[in-house]
């Protein structure tokens, strides 16, 4: 994917594990926006497409989000 933005804000975020959730997916009416979103990023990134006001894939957001936590390193005191 394409982090550079994120790196110019901060290197050191830009090189963590992300999860890029896409909100309002029940707005749209096909899923074509989706696709072509997803293919600006490599297929190991995690996308999850949500909708908030439907309540839509929060739980599964949720779940990849702490499945993810639970895979990094302690933090160093």
């Amino acid at each position: 994917g394409d982090y550079s933005e994120l790196k110019k804000f901060s290197d050191k975020l830009s090189k963590l594990p992300q999860i890029i959730a896409l909100n309002k997916c029940d707005l749209l009416v096909s899923n074509e926006a989706i696709e072509e979103f997803k293919s600006h990023f490599s297929k190991d990134t995690k996308i999850v497409e949500i909708s908030a006001l439907a309540r839509k894939n929060v739980q599964n957001l949720i779940k990849e989000a702490y499945e993810l936590l639970c895979t990094l390193p302690e933090k160093e005191a």
